[in-house]
């Protein structure tokens, strides 16, 4: 369970178990029972594997559980399914921290559709190990910390930017364009997720360049990988 926001404004309840009639009609009836409304559910099942898999959100509003006694309220549902869940809480604007590098288009992709209301997100703060992207920074007014890195200085680096993290609460960390791999031991302490989208199928292409080297290559089908820790 995430660290409940001063004010939660939803709740996200993920979902994984064995595959099995009446899932969806008993988690729906749970949300519905407790005067519940149900913003998005998505679900999934692996059949070569027999599991199924869903993420369904709900409003806090008029719900009839405080947020606090959810998850003991909900135990005896997931024990009768053998779930395994977890329970989320989001804040009406989740906070985003976002990391880059030199190259600026996935920075202005996601400052100007949050602007535009696409991304319904707070920015507190932009992280850089350069100073280039510090133009949409100051046209956004969002602060811009610049922290050098080098291969001898990489956990120093790290170190400063999880200070800066705990300094401004985020709920994820985006990565955009930002050309460092990220250790473990970061990732461990970050205190929230940290997504990143490398273009091509790991662990094919990694590195630099991927589409000029799956060219080189020949490869006929290219594609993307998605890192959610």
């Amino acid at each position: 369970m995430t660290q409940m926001p001063d004010n939660p404004q939803s709740v996200v309840l993920l979902i994984h178990c064995q595959d099995r009639k009446g899932i969806v009609a008993r988690v729906a009836g749970f949300i519905h029972d407790f005067g519940g409304n149900i913003l998005d559910s998505d679900h999934h099942t692996d059949r070569e594997l027999g599991q199924f898999l869903m993420r369904t959100e709900f409003a806090l509003e008029g719900f009839q559980i405080p947020p606090g006694e959810i998850t003991s309220a909900f135990t005896p549902v997931a024990k009768a399914f053998e779930m395994r869940y977890e329970i989320h809480y989001r804040p009406s604007r989740p906070r985003v921290a976002i990391l880059v590098s030199k190259q600026d288009h996935c920075l202005a992709d996601l400052l100007q559709r949050q602007r535009r209301g696409e991304l319904q997100i707070e920015v507190p703060v932009i992280i850089s190990n350069h100073d280039t992207c510090a133009m949409w920074a100051k046209l956004f007014e969002i602060p811009f910390e610049v922290i050098p890195v080098t291969k001898e200085s990489k956990p120093v680096q790290e170190q400063e930017i999880l200070s800066l993290l705990k300094r401004q609460p985020v709920e994820l960390v985006v990565l955009a364009r930002y050309m460092q791999i990220l250790s473990g031991t970061f990732l461990a302490r970050a205190g929230c997720p940290v997504i990143n989208i490398h273009h091509s199928f790991l662990p094919a292409f990694i590195g630099a360049n991927p589409y000029l080297q799956a060219y080189e290559r020949g490869v006929k089908l290219i594609g993307a990988t998605a890192h959610y820790a």
